[in-house]
């Protein structure tokens, strides 16, 4: 006597009755076609315009394909946790207990082949939502390409621009060089009328406005410096330093604008 553990609307496990299960639950109709893009303009902004709404339907339906999924998902669950088990399960009156294991055994089976097909959709949403980023980018990058637009790089400067840039550059170091030849022009009318070496020397400020460090006091003491000192007021105020001492002496007494010694 064969007992029927499971209701009509509930089969066995079989291969095929799994098959017919995932079957069921699998959307139709997973990832829409990409729609087509009818471009009547042929102006670049046109067909930008319409590429881009074209992806954007594109993606809108994408969304809602996955989301299907994901409903069917939930129905598949929901449905599964609604299962009763079957009166069969119960021990029966004669105490045989082979009718009872087969049916746990056959409802294990059930579980674990829906559990699987639910993998496998998840797997397969997944799969898809990759897919479909992938096709948004390649969508988006090659519609410059289709309209057989490229972006345009950025234009180099051209001689006259960099002629012009020189040119500034040289015209800001020639006012510069004008200011510090007027802050210089009272202390070298100064330096120029002392005859004593007792007489203080009026420094020239440097580029900064301040005097260099070490400046020398007097006339006198400006006579008997060293090599290294007078190498260090020409490195101050920007002159060449070149020659011994008595060279490097007249070439900063010029440049203060002081007379020769007496």
């Amino acid at each position: 006597m064969s007992t029927n553990v499971f209701p009509s609307a509930f089969p066995p496990t079989t291969s095929s009755s799994s098959s017919t299960l995932v079957d069921h639950f699998r959307p139709t109709s997973i990832a829409p076609p990409l729609p087509h893009n009818h471009i009547t303009d042929s102006s670049p902004l046109s067909r930008d315009n319409m590429n881009t709404a074209s992806a954007t339907v594109w993606t809108q339906r994408l969304s809602e394909s996955f989301g299907a999924i994901a409903d069917q998902i939930t129905a598949a669950s929901q449905a599964l946790a609604a299962v009763e088990v079957p009166a069969a399960l119960d021990p029966a009156p004669n105490g045989d207990s082979a009718g009872p294991i087969n049916a746990i055994a056959a409802l294990s089976a059930r579980l674990e082949a829906i559990e699987q097909a639910q993998e496998r959709l998840e797997d397969e949403l997944r799969s898809l939502r990759r897919g479909g980023k992938r096709e948004s980018l390649n969508f988006v990058k090659e519609v410059p390409r289709e309209n057989g637009e490229a972006p345009e790089p950025e234009p180099e400067p051209n001689s006259l621009e960099k002629t012009v840039e020189e040119l500034s550059k040289k015209v800001d170091g020639i006012l510069e060089t004008i200011k510090l030849d007027h802050m210089w022009l009272y202390p070298r009318l100064q330096n120029a009328v002392i005859s004593s070496n007792k007489t203080q020397v009026k420094p020239l400020p440097m580029a900064n406005g301040k005097p260099p460090v070490n400046f020398p006091g007097t006339k006198g003491e400006f006579e008997c410096m060293t090599k290294e000192r007078y190498e260090h007021l020409l490195k101050s105020y920007g002159q060449p330093a070149k020659g011994d001492t008595a060279a490097k002496r007249q070439a900063i007494r010029e440049f203060l604008g002081l007379s020769a010694a007496q």
